[in-house]
């Protein structure tokens, strides 16, 4: 998109405001799938085009090296002579991708907290780290977030200042996160989320669903510690990353979850140690897992907990979300199922540990591979790369070369998720009806180091 490459240009990072581009489509270069002469013949246009501009001898403009002047941001969005006005002047209009009002650009098109002083000041009191202290560089305008921004995004997402140290580490997490992929990929079909383990969860009173499913579901809108978190994603992308739905962020289809899937996991009703033990943390170490998840939500599908002759088994809890993930469009994106305390501890006390369950699940999600490429895992399996904590979890790049021989074997048995590392199992949501979607825990931080 001509406008994504303009704005990328002068950020704060590249500062290149004359900087060359040459416009193409997305799918032009995409894919390594056999090609009609009239597309082969205009991929090489591209390429000469870039070629040319590459190498054309550089303009007064293109060479100048100096640095390049940004206006100063505005500490405060208040605006109006009320507080009634100031709040009409922060309602934006997404409708067709331009704000209302340039305030406006502030917010995620619906009306947030207004940032006053003294809400910043209590939030700021949560922490002992100064204000201009420097978390790092927010994709895709790679503009530095500091503490005083976080704060400020905090309140303006409803945030209390108790959750100031979970909102500081998530933004550690953002920062150690390439956004900018996820953010133009899969027709906009991206959210982030986040899974918050030990007990601060239950200080903040974020909801993981509460004592055998007792309190409202996690996800549901109105949990006040779990969506206002979830916003606050949203709203330090736009602020401090500058994204612009439509822009730098894919138009397609869109995703309503982008900042709703956030939740606590039901450590103290699970009988295996909490989720981010399988990252390296400690058991009951407060820490926050940034996913990237992707459109595909599957829901309702029912999982009988108990055998035929009353015993439980693996195969009657875990067999239909293994099954159903066959139905998930991005599988090399790894998969993340929910299961419910009570499940949890169906398979504890049969013996398996949640390694147990995701190496089961990685060897029973198979299908020859003429039918897995009839459910589009070739297509995907190509060209990403996901990540845990910075490692790749498929470090060849996902679809195996054999796989690219003529004569390989249809019927041959495939894996759709072939490594364990990139299923995630999180106990805490739904009752026995299954849950699952395609995303990866890409980032996790320890909590406490920013009280």
């Amino acid at each position: 998109m001509l406008s994504v490459a303009q704005d990328a240009s002068v950020t704060r990072e590249n500062s290149v405001p004359a900087l060359r581009y040459v416009q193409t489509q997305r799918t032009v270069f995409s894919n390594f799938v056999a090609r009609s002469s009239d597309e082969i013949a205009e991929a090489a246009g591209y390429a000469a085009a870039a070629i040319k501009a590459l190498t054309d001898p550089l303009t007064e403009e293109e060479a100048y090296s100096g640095p390049y002047a940004f206006d100063p941001e505005p500490e405060y969005i208040y605006e109006g002579d009320s507080y009634k006005e100031a709040m009409l002047a922060l309602e934006g209009d997404l409708s067709r991708c331009v704000f209302a009002l340039s305030p406006a650009e502030y917010t995620d098109g619906s009306p947030v907290q207004l940032p006053l002083r003294e809400l910043v000041d209590e939030m700021m009191a949560a922490t002992s780290h100064k204000r201009d202290e420097v978390i790092g560089p927010l994709g895709p305008n790679m503009t530095d977030a500091t503490v005083w921004s976080v704060a400020v995004n905090g309140v303006m997402a409803g945030c209390k200042p108790e959750t100031m140290p979970l909102l500081l580490a998530l933004t550690e997490a953002m920062v150690n996160t390439n956004i900018t992929e996820a953010l133009m990929g899969a027709q906009g079909g991206f959210s982030f989320g986040a899974i918050v383990n030990g007990p601060y969860a239950e200080e903040i009173k974020m909801n993981a669903g509460g004592p055998n499913l007792a309190g409202p579901a996690p996800l549901t809108p109105g949990v006040p510690a779990n969506t206002s978190v979830g916003r606050f994603i949203r709203l330090m992308m736009v602020n401090i990353g500058g994204v612009e739905p439509g822009i730098y962020e894919a138009k397609g289809i869109g995703n309503p979850h982008k900042t709703s899937i956030v939740m606590a996991e039901a450590d103290t009703e699970s009988p295996w140690p909490q989720f981010s033990t399988d990252i390296g943390f400690a058991d009951k170490e407060n820490t926050v897992s940034l996913f990237v998840f992707w459109v595909d939500m599957l829901n309702g599908f029912r999982a009988r907990y108990t055998g035929p002759e009353g015993e439980p088994t693996i195969q009657n809890i875990l067999g239909p979300a293994t099954e159903a993930a066959k139905f998930l469009s991005r599988s090399q994106q790894g998969l993340v199922v929910f299961i419910s305390p009570a499940q949890a501890q169906e398979l504890a006390d049969a013996g398996y540990t949640r390694e147990d369950c995701k190496q089961w699940i990685s060897d029973h999600c198979v299908d020859t591979y003429e039918k897995a490429m009839l459910m589009g895992l070739g297509s995907g399996q190509m060209n990403t790369v996901y990540s845990v904590q910075g490692d790749p979890v498929n470090p060849t790049g996902a679809w195996p070369a054999e796989w690219r021989d003529p004569n390989f074997d249809p019927q041959t048995i495939v894996k759709y998720f072939p490594n364990p590392k990139g299923i995630q199992i999180i106990v805490g949501i739904g009752s026995w009806n299954g849950l699952i979607m395609n995303g990866t825990p890409r980032w996790t931080v320890a909590i406490d180091k920013w009280k």
